[in-house]
């Protein structure tokens, strides 16, 4: 009994003093377009598994920010459906988590969701019950939804791609690996889904380390049967995007600031020019957040904590759309179809 008040005094106590102000509980708008990323609760603390982090839904009409969840629970990559009625997300919500953070230990994971209208949380993997876990072996990496919002891709610890269907709680395995194609289990660095064109591209990153300037990212577009549609390449170590809201273009960008596009129908790459600016963007992953915008993380040096930057490549200008100091993970673009 005293343990479980202590807990309760020790959480309050973290979220008086550590919480962003400027950030309220949601007020859903009807703004078409929204950025989904996790927030560290500390301005000293990084995001990880004994770490609290919480899902912030950011309004780019208004550019109002609001919490999917406020609670001493370690979230990961949030995405949203189509219809923009419900957030999944990977969380490590079973049992007491603040008394394992406090032995340091870590929560299982799964998977849930949350009602926008009404915030409702549901577990959705708990369908699948001790299948799941072996599975998982508590390790997601990835989630997005198929072109279907009864549908769900994830990545697993032994480097599978799950198909989930949330209608029937059906599971396939997708071959992400096929014989066709030489590519390594465990060189797989992201996934994504064209929704347009109904296809999972993969990214596969190799690094060679006996000659500089070998290294190099694969790209191969495959169908839920595992079928290779498109095979690409491209010099050095890039990171998946996005796609563009009409799935005719592709983001890749790398660690040296340069940002490709590729062009499904022309087959082609082409580099997206950024003008000479005094911090770091792009890092980690792009994404578009409308036919000429570019939304990633930027840092104002090495030591700063990622915040979140849109640049128009038109105008050739830079907005900050958040500028608080607080850690940032797992960034997701909604466009409204």
């Amino acid at each position: 009994m005293k343990l479980k008040k202590i807990e309760k005094v020790l959480f309050c106590f973290l979220l008086l003093f550590s919480c962003d102000s400027s950030i309220e509980k949601c007020s859903l708008s009807d703004a078409d377009n929204y950025v989904l990323y996790v927030q560290a609760k500390s301005k000293n603390g990084g995001i990880y598994s004994d770490n609290f982090g919480d899902i912030v839904l950011l309004n780019l009409s208004n550019k109002k920010k609001c919490y999917i969840t406020d609670d001493n629970f370690f979230d990961s990559y949030p995405t949203i459906s189509h219809d923009g009625k419900n957030i999944v997300f990977v969380s490590s919500r079973e049992g007491n988590h603040l008394k394992l953070k406090l032995l340091g230990l870590s929560a299982p994971v799964q998977i849930y969701s949350i009602e926008l209208a009404n915030m409702r949380l549901k577990k959705i993997s708990s369908i699948l019950e001790e299948r799941f876990d072996t599975i998982t072996r508590g390790i997601i990496n990835n989630l997005t939804y198929t072109n279907s919002d009864n549908e769900l891709i994830f990545e697993t610890y032994k480097k599978q791609l799950i198909r989930f269907n949330l209608k029937n709680d059906s599971i396939m395995v997708i071959n992400a690996h096929p014989e066709s194609f030489d590519v390594s289990k465990d060189d797989i660095d992201n996934f994504n889904f064209s929704f347009k064109n109904n296809l999972i591209t993969i990214s596969y990153h190799f690094y060679d380390f006996n000659f500089e300037g070998k290294d190099s990212t694969v790209i191969i577009m495959i169908d839920s049967l595992g079928f290779v549609h498109r095979k690409l390449l491209l010099k050095g170590i890039y990171y998946l995007g996005g796609w563009s809201k009409e799935g005719n273009k592709l983001l890749f960008s790398n660690i040296g600031g340069q940002i490709k596009e590729y062009d499904y129908y022309s087959n082609e790459f082409y580099n997206i020019n950024i003008p000479k600016i005094h911090f770091k963007f792009p890092v980690l992953t792009c994404y578009y957040s409308s036919d000429n915008k570019i939304i990633s993380f930027a840092e104002h040096n090495e030591n700063s904590n990622l915040e979140i930057v849109q640049f128009d490549t038109l105008t050739k200008k830079f907005e900050w759309l958040t500028n608080d100091g607080y850690a940032k993970e797992f960034i997701n673009v909604f466009v409204k179809d």
